[in-house]
């Protein structure tokens, strides 16, 4: 896989504002909420519809049915944003977001349920497309690295806070955390104040369709790992309440701290990707950060106690941590900035298209081997994920560990989280 960067111009724009920064990150945090938010909530949805045909492979849907739309149009929105701009349509993304994320308060049918969540992906395609191809034209090298970190860290904490939350308003009743959703109408105010078209002096009527990708091997690669990484991860949100339930753990608000763990420690690490990028390089980030991954879902799947599926999950999100900004950043790097909406689009039709196939792929494993076999494949497709960068790692197993062994040093020496937070969003 060559990660090589894309030659492009320096940003001729002034540099990113603080309020601008955060405008971005909040953002960042709606894509989430889009699914996760409402997992703790799924068994509810399946005894409140039981008298629906094929509804305990339906309600996985509700949780996935947004990634399918996401898939659908992340490449469309892309391509729109190259030819028109991007701020205007992440403005009205967002109010999508909001109206469609909210409709489960609301709606009694359950195919209207769907149709409600359909548009919700519609909304995240845009949100995501937008947002990465944003990031890529307001920051460049190092500073881009940096973003991208604490973007992760931000969707990490708050996924901390909503599936936390979820899980809670779940336990009331399993259309509470739908409510959760409501909190993008502000933030579409605020972008509309805050967010500056990045290209202003783009030229009326420039057709971006004849410029091809910088290089589509790079990027085909960094697709195929975005689709194994988020087709294996997505087990957990998709299976884990049903597996913590057969386990005898009955509280929704379980799988939701089990969750909002995973993605708590995601942010920590993610909170040094900037550092470790530069140190170790994409390739050797993707090595021990999808083993990290793979070993957690492991431990996930084998668990019999609470104790060990938080210990999974925990770890499956430190890998996750560095490699999702790692894919992001990697992708930016490698688009040219002609063609960052569209390369925004086709990683985030990936990573989408694999959280919809997870259930539909897990569900029969389950059925035939039981919930365990399912994590252990979702373990498997992640190494799998190593392929398009194994075979250079390999060659330097040496400098690998090496590595490694200073990204642990590194880890230990994060003491003042706060300061890290402040210095990452401030530092331009």
């Amino acid at each position: 896989m060559t990660l090589a960067p894309a030659t492009t111009a320096a940003p001729t724009h002034a540099p990113p504002s603080w309020l601008l920064k955060l405008t971005l990150l909040l953002t960042a945090c709606l894509t989430i909420m889009a699914g996760a938010t409402i997992s703790p909530s799924l068994p509810g949805i399946t005894a409140a519809y039981a008298g629906t045909a094929h509804i305990e492979l339906l309600s996985r849907l509700v949780l996935t049915l947004p990634a399918l739309f996401v898939v659908i149009a992340s490449p469309i929105i892309g391509r729109v944003a190259d030819r028109v701009g991007r701020t205007s349509l992440l403005i009205g993304t967002i109010v999508l977001y909001a109206l469609a994320g909210s409709s489960g308060l609301w709606l009694d049918s359950f195919y209207g349920l769907l149709a409600g969540r359909a548009l919700l992906g519609v909304a995240v395609a845009g949100i995501m497309t937008l947002g990465m191809a944003l990031a890529g034209d307001y920051f460049n090298g190092a500073e881009r690295d940096r973003y991208m970190g604490l973007q992760q860290a931000f969707t990490g904490f708050g996924g901390l806070v909503f599936l936390t939350a979820g899980g809670f308003l779940a336990d009331i009743n399993w259309r509470y955390p739908f409510v959760i959703y409501a909190f993008a109408l502000p933030l579409a105010f605020l972008a509309w104040r805050v967010l500056t078209e990045p290209m202003p002096d783009r030229p009326k009527g420039n057709d971006p369709a004849g410029v091809t990708f910088a290089n589509p091997a790079g990027i085909l690669a960094l697709c195929v790992v975005a689709l194994f990484v988020s087709g294996a991860f997505y087990i957990i949100p998709s299976q884990l309440p049903y597996r913590l339930k057969e386990l005898g753990f009955m509280s929704p608000s379980l799988a939701g701290l089990s969750m909002g763990l995973m993605t708590f420690v995601s942010a920590m690490a993610s909170l040094t990707f900037g550092t470790l990028r530069s140190r170790m390089g994409a390739k050797v980030i993707f090595l021990v950060g999808l083993t990290a991954m793979a070993l957690g879902i492991t431990v996930t799947g084998a668990s019999t106690t609470i104790l060990t599926v938080m210990c999974g999950t925990g770890l499956t999100g430190l890998g996750m941590g560095i490699s999702i900004p790692n894919i992001f950043s990697s992708a930016m790097a490698l688009a040219s900035p002609q063609t960052r909406g569209r390369t925004a689009g086709v990683i985030t039709a990936s990573l989408f298209l694999g959280q919809f196939v997870s259930p539909l792929l897990s569900q029969p494993i389950i059925a035939s081997f039981h919930y365990p076999a399912a994590f252990y494949a979702a373990a498997v497709l992640t190494i799998a994920a190593l392929l398009p960068a194994l075979r250079s790692c390999l060659r330097c197993a040496p400098a690998v560990m090496t590595k490694f062994i200073s990204l642990c040093i590194y880890w230990k020496s994060q003491r003042d989280f706060a300061g890290l937070l402040w210095r990452a969003m401030t530092n331009s």
